[in-house]
């Protein structure tokens, strides 16, 4: 029988440890920014206005048909007037439909695969909040209608009292 030293005996035990939590806790690769420089242009700051609203942003990945595109705008902006027709989108490839659900509007890729690149969203009929302040507001992305969804979130605007 051939002699292990000590030294090789704790590799093989470390090495076996390892690899049993590996088969326990599997590694899971995450998507690391799907969703990168984002920006927003308004057509007015002042508050209680109705701007227009355009959002650019670049996707890492593929969204697939029936993926969707979700901006979640914070409490203080009303959303209640924002219908598909009130959303243009310029997209890599495909189309959406928009809805709104509380604070979100919820674009469902609905033509073609929006491929991973620059797009950009011009949004009409949402009413600012009355107060200056600063928000944020989310831009997720999925990549088919199961997966979970990657955040920016984007501080934008100091509002002030309309004229």
């Amino acid at each position: 029988m051939k002699y292990i030293s000590i030294r090789k005996k704790k590799l093989i035990a470390i090495l076996s440890i390892l690899s049993m939590l590996s088969m326990i806790f599997p590694v899971i690769p995450i998507l690391a920014g799907s969703v990168t420089s984002v920006s927003e242009t308004l057509t007015t700051y002042a508050t209680g206005a109705t701007p227009t609203h355009t959002l650019a942003f670049t996707t890492a990945t593929d969204v697939a048909v029936s993926g969707t595109i979700t901006f979640t705008f914070p409490s203080g902006f009303d959303l209640t007037g924002v219908v598909d027709g009130d959303v243009t989108e310029t997209l890599t490839a495909g189309t959406a439909t928009w809805a709104v659900s509380g604070q979100t509007l919820v674009g469902t890729i609905a033509t073609a695969t929006m491929t991973a690149g620059a797009q950009s969203v011009v949004i009409n009929d949402i009413v600012s909040p009355s107060g200056a302040d600063t928000y944020t507001i989310t831009v997720e992305t999925s990549t088919d209608a199961t997966s979970g969804t990657d955040t920016v979130d984007i501080r934008y605007l100091r509002m002030r009292k309309q004229d």
